[in-house]
């Protein structure tokens, strides 16, 4: 009973947000679009609400189809989805559409940019731990190169640092989680989030609440 409701939910918000983001965009410059999008990406704060934006922001990705940040929203809010749901088959049908999102992503930002790089290895993160079946640290591991990469891509970024944070924290500890080292990683992503500017308004700008909510946790 549970596995149909998760589906008819999703079924729902799809044909629900599809609607909306029509309606939505067919009224509004791009500009607007995109700001009015990242208002309701703001304010979401479960399944249904992230999985509504991410079907607009996809939208409005789709229409422009050149700009990598668009199609970084829409993966970023289909991970949020997922992530509000608990570890099931459901959550890893909501994560793939977030993989089609992210190809698309990588495929107009490339890899030389270290928040695309980052958003993958939340991807991962994400699949790591709403895989009902995984009980390995394959997808971690795979997870943690990517945060590296991102890391090495630009050392400022605090997000690498704050997934691998919860990676570690996450993991059994007999397939590699370490408190203490996801500890002192939430520590350095807090350091970095006091100093992050985004580039502009629709860069990424995410994650520091909560970094600081498991920096706590660590005390």
């Amino acid at each position: 009973m549970k596995i149909k409701t998760h589906i008819l939910i999703i079924i729902l918000c799809m044909t629900w947000a599809n609607s909306f983001a029509q309606n939505k965009t067919a009224n509004a410059p791009r500009y607007q679009q995109i700001t009015n999008a990242l208002e309701s990406l703001d304010n979401a704060d479960d399944f249904e609400s992230y999985f509504k934006v991410a079907n607009e922001f996809q939208e409005i990705a789709e229409e422009g189809k050149t700009k990598w940040i668009t199609f970084y929203h829409t993966t970023y809010a289909y991970i949020s989805a997922a992530l509000e749901l608990p570890i099931s088959k459901e959550a890893l049908v909501v994560l793939d559409t977030a993989q089609k999102m992210m190809d698309k992503t990588l495929k107009f930002g490339g890899l030389g940019n270290s928040e695309i790089i980052c958003l993958q290895g939340y991807l991962y993160y994400a699949q790591q731990f709403r895989n009902p079946k995984n009980n390995t640290n394959i997808i971690a591991r795979k997870a943690i190169k990517e945060l590296d990469r991102a890391r090495f891509l630009d050392g400022s970024n605090p997000r690498p640092y704050y997934i691998i944070g919860l990676v570690l924290d996450q993991l059994d500890p007999r397939i590699g989680g370490n408190t203490k080292s996801a500890c002192k990683h939430f520590n350095d992503a807090y350091t970095r989030f006091n100093d992050y500017k985004p580039r502009n308004e629709f860069y990424p700008n995410w994650g520091a609440q909560d970094n600081l909510t498991q920096l706590n946790n660590c005390k």
